[in-house]
């Protein structure tokens, strides 16, 4: 069965510890359609997660992430 995946990276406006992290992912791949999280050690101001489209999309993705308290926004290229 062959599932749609995209990549989605936010860019939190802070960054963030370990166990915000931690519960931030947590609580992520509760919800349908979300496929991977990672907040690498290095980069705790981007997250990168991998969805299914079909499923989510990425303003639920940010809308969720924005409701655990954690203020993000979608990241485009020409911001790196």
């Amino acid at each position: 069965m062959d599932i749609d995946m995209i990549d989605v990276t936010l860019r939190l406006k802070d960054p963030i510890d370990q166990d915000q992290a931690d519960r931030l992912q947590a609580s992520l791949h509760e919800l349908d359609g979300v496929i991977s999280t990672h907040i690498g050690e290095e980069t705790r101001h981007m997250l990168l997660t991998e969805i299914n489209p079909r499923v989510i999309d990425a303003d639920k993705v940010l809308a969720h992430v924005n409701n655990q308290g954690v203020s993000a926004e979608l990241a485009v290229p020409d911001r790196f």
